[in-house]
């Protein structure tokens, strides 16, 4: 465990490093058409909205217990009692990526000739 927990600080060290060179190079060089320059506030906000969806899906989880409950005795292994609850929760998230997309593509029509 104690492994991971290392692995994960070293990649976590790694990916900032490599942002706080991208940012660096980003600032000495003037943004050209269409290169991303970054918005500190659209960053905060993907973070924050991401951690509250995180909470809203551990609620899926914890509402879910009697499912998991009745799931339980029909598994080989204590390990997949949740896959019922992930899949259920799961499509709510494929629904939303799914209108996103199909409106997305309807708007920007890119099959046109």
């Amino acid at each position: 465990m104690l492994f991971g927990i290392l692995v994960s600080l070293a990649g976590t060290a790694v990916i900032g490093r490599a942002g706080f060179l991208r940012d660096k190079n980003l600032d000495a060089t003037p943004a050209e058409d269409g290169q991303a320059t970054g918005d500190v506030k659209l960053g905060i906000t993907f973070a924050v909205v991401s951690g509250l969806l995180s909470a809203c899906f551990a609620f899926g989880i914890a509402s879910g217990a009697d499912i998991a409950e009745v799931i339980a005795p029909h598994v080989p292994n204590a390990l997949f009692v949740n896959s019922v609850l992930f899949a259920v929760i799961m499509f709510g998230g494929f629904l939303s990526n799914f209108a996103y997309c199909f409106f997305t593509i309807v708007r920007k029509n890119p099959c046109r000739a």
